[in-house]
């Protein structure tokens, strides 16, 4: 009766084993795939910031189109969000809405930069750029006057753009010099729009560095930003809250909120 009981519970015991082991490493790993796997045609971001920081998936609806209105101290504007061109950042723009009340905006030349977000703990997400869309395949680096514009001595990140590093790099197509140079990688699945006036950014400060910032460009000058940095919107509503920010001082105008609607 007693070898009959120790068989039991050695049986029992490799059973509870089994069942603890399951839980600790295989059932943790089903269940990520479960909440991140694609199964209603929607595409999903990523954590923001990692687990346990207080952060949310967005998942875009395929089938709507998102825009949203943010309202400044000088007024509100309104953008057409590119969630099928650029599906993750978009996504990633809504789940950090929040972060940009009472965020500062910066004024330059040819741009609407938007600063200074609150409590910015997040990674970078990757940039969703197509060189072959924007036909960057077909430009060569001795031909792109801008590349010696964005040589700032005095940074030590503008070093690729030196006038002895263009030399050597002058034959290049400036895809390749944005890929085998400055290292960024584009996806062919993208129709990445070009850049133009009122057209919305995401701020980085390299490949695939995407956090919160955003500008807008305020020119049609502003060619050096194809390649380099992914276009989520347009803005297609509010162009006079556009002109008074970009014409303020000191950098008074702030944030009040951000706002997403979809249809």
């Amino acid at each position: 009766m007693s070898d009959l009981l120790d068989k039991d519970t050695k049986n029992f015991l490799l059973i509870l084993g089994g069942i603890v082991l399951f839980m600790m490493f295989i059932f943790p790993r089903i269940n990520d795939g479960l909440l991140t796997v694609d199964l209603t045609g929607k595409k999903t971001s990523p954590l923001i910031g990692g687990k346990g920081e207080g952060s949310n998936k967005v998942t875009l609806d395929t089938k709507k189109d998102y825009s949203s209105t943010v309202s400044t101290s000088a007024g509100d504007f309104k953008m057409d969000l590119f969630e099928k061109t650029a599906p993750v950042n978009v996504s990633n723009f809504i789940d950090q809405k929040a972060k940009y009340k009472d965020a500062t905006i910066l004024t330059q030349k040819d741009f609407l930069f938007k600063i200074d977000a609150k409590n910015d703990s997040s990674k970078g997400t990757n940039d969703e750029i197509n060189a072959d869309y924007l036909g960057l395949q077909n430009i060569k680096v001795k031909d792109v006057k801008f590349l010696k514009e964005l040589y700032d001595p005095s940074d030590s990140s503008s070093k690729a753009f030196s006038p002895e590093n263009l030399q050597k790099y002058e034959e290049f197509t400036l895809k390749e010099f944005y890929s085998d140079v400055l290292k960024y990688s584009f996806d062919k699945e993208l129709n990445t729009p070009s850049a133009k006036m009122y057209v919305v950014y995401m701020a980085s400060d390299g490949p695939n560095t995407n956090k919160t910032d955003f500008f807008v460009l305020m020119s049609n000058a502003a060619q050096n930003v194809d390649g380099r940095y992914t276009p989520i919107g347009q803005v297609t509503e509010g162009f006079e809250t556009l002109d008074k920010i970009n014409n303020s001082q000191n950098n008074e105008v702030k944030i009040n909120s951000v706002n997403v609607e979809s249809k």
